[in-house]
């Protein structure tokens, strides 16, 4: 196969990929851009070949809107210690106003010498996910608010039975902190045993099986146990929460009801 024609077939493999791919030379000047880093800087193919990165019209930041030095962009430290550069996740200000999020990937093209003669660089856009990411957080700043006046526990389990998110009553109640349990089974933590002191499975529990059922469960006749093994009745709700249909995660409100059995 004739060099002109493999050059041409590899053109054609790469203006099908989704992510930017752009090759610069060992000064940084860009010699290739594809159609993915087009779409991804905002600009035309003319606007970024034979620029560097600090020349192009759009403005490439941190995620929080740092200025970078030309030292730190990925493709110079990839030209500096010969090695690649992995999921560097920037920001890129556009010229039409837009601000994008990408992950890049630098990694050093070698001559037949072997020495460092350019950079290929891939950017992925990861805006949707960082969209995403912010409004989980704002969304979780927001629970969190609500949740720390109430004067019931509140804790959320993802759909492996893991820990999420705990409210301060629900730290007083179990005495665990949510960053004890954060990621770890509940159940084994405090829903271990029945009242009359058995072993309670985790495939009999209905706050775990409310994944499999979809169903609100509600009772006012349970046990939870506190982290110095103390047990006290709780009556509690767990709400499953849906996501296209499926049932992603849990929600379980809980009161101890010590003085209620008591006034019994």
């Amino acid at each position: 196969m004739k060099e002109d024609t493999w050059k041409c077939r590899l053109g054609d493999v790469v203006e099908t990929i989704v992510d930017g791919i752009i090759i610069m030379d060992k000064a940084g000047h860009i010699t290739f851009a594809n159609t993915g880093a087009e779409k991804i800087l905002g600009l035309s193919r003319d606007k970024i070949i034979n620029r560097t990165c600090i020349e192009l019209p759009c403005k490439i930041t941190t995620l929080e809107g740092e200025p970078l030095s030309p030292e730190m962009l990925p493709f110079a430290q990839a030209i500096k210690t010969g090695k690649p550069v992995f999921d560097r996740e920037l920001s890129i200000g556009r010229t039409d106003g837009d601000r994008r999020f990408v992950s890049v990937n630098a990694a050093p093209l070698r001559n037949e010498e072997g020495q460092v003669a350019g950079i290929v660089l891939s950017l992925r856009d990861i805006t949707e996910r960082k969209q995403a990411e912010d409004l989980l957080k704002k969304s979780e700043k927001k629970l969190r608010d609500i949740t720390s006046v109430l004067g019931e526990g509140v804790y959320v389990l993802d759909k492996n039975g893991l820990l999420t998110f705990m409210n301060p009553e629900a730290e007083h109640l179990l005495g665990w902190t949510e960053a004890e349990l954060l990621g770890k089974d509940v159940h084994e933590a405090i829903h271990y045993r029945k009242a009359d002191g058995t072993p309670f499975p985790a495939e009999e529990c209905p706050v775990l099986g409310i994944i499999e059922s979809g169903n609100i469960y509600r009772t006012d006749d349970d046990i939870f146990i506190r982290k110095d093994g103390g047990m006290f009745p709780v009556a509690y709700i767990t709400t499953p929460i849906m996501e296209d249909g499926r049932v992603v995660a849990s929600v379980t409100t809980f009161q101890d009801i010590t003085e209620r059995k008591k006034n019994r």
